[in-house]
């Protein structure tokens, strides 16, 4: 995931040293007192939003934005890893998956039924998530509904099956890199167009316009708008996906 690399070029603030990672797929080869949801040789994939299940967020239904993901240890513990002198090695989002094996708290897995591949489980706990998430929870794309995706890395292919999913009219993939085209028009069955100066949408149909917008995209990457593609004054919905670099800058046009 690009956020990984945020973190490495600076753009998000993670004092080091870190083992990086947040996607990750595993089994559970011991669990600690108190732990009741898991058991040793459960098949498991770690989500970086952990929860605590009683503030005001977790009891309103919205665990994502628990404020306990970011609190880190309580105060006085020792890191959960740790240099072979014993100095603290910072740990990503609770998880730190490009370490061979992880210490992380119960909250922040899921149990997965015992054969989904885990090189495939692993992109469930952030892409795919975050893509699907923005089409079935956060947008709401309704049925019959046309929708752009710009953007066609992880994140993007996952918000495009999720508009197949719901059942929207037509959806349109938008991607500077045309090599990207064949996987999204097999997962979603769309049309597509490569964002540049002048182009335009393969296979147009009557009716080109857009009622939902989905940017899944990283902010250093212009795309421009494609010729005949128009947002209607009529309730449109744009929603930018993903982790932007806190150093971009990201601008809504007024409606």
């Amino acid at each position: 995931c690009h956020s990984d690399l945020h973190v490495i070029e600076g753009s998000l603030p993670v004092p080091p040293p870190c083992i990086l990672g947040h996607e990750p797929a595993g089994i559970v080869e011991a669990v600690g007192e108190g732990v009741t949801d898991f058991a040793p040789g459960d098949h498991v994939i770690g989500c970086l939003c952990a929860w605590c299940g009683f503030c005001k967020f977790c009891t309103g239904g919205r665990p994502y934005l628990c404020p306990t993901q970011f609190s880190g240890r309580p105060e006085g513990s020792k890191s959960r890893l740790a240099a072979e002198n014993g100095d603290p090695i910072a740990q990503l989002a609770n998880l730190s998956s490009f370490a061979e094996k992880m210490l992380c708290p119960e909250r922040s897995l899921v149990k997965i039924r015992d054969d989904m591949p885990l090189d495939r489980a692993s992109l469930i706990g952030c892409g795919v998530t975050t893509g699907l998430g923005a089409a079935l929870n956060t947008v709401h794309i309704p049925a019959g509904a046309s929708v752009v995706i710009i953007g066609c890395g992880g994140v993007g292919l996952a918000a495009l099956q999720g508009a197949r999913i719901v059942g929207a009219g037509r959806i349109i993939a938008v991607d500077a890199q045309p090599w990207k085209f064949s996987l999204a028009q097999k997962d979603g069955r769309c049309d597509v167009g490569s964002g540049g100066v002048g182009s335009k949408v393969d296979h147009p149909r009557p009716g080109n316009q857009a009622s939902t917008q989905v940017w899944a995209s990283e902010a250093r990457t212009t795309y421009h708008p494609l010729i005949g593609l128009r947002t209607p004054p009529w309730n449109p919905v744009t929603m930018r996906d993903g982790i932007p670099s806190l150093r971009s800058i990201t601008t809504i046009a007024e409606a």
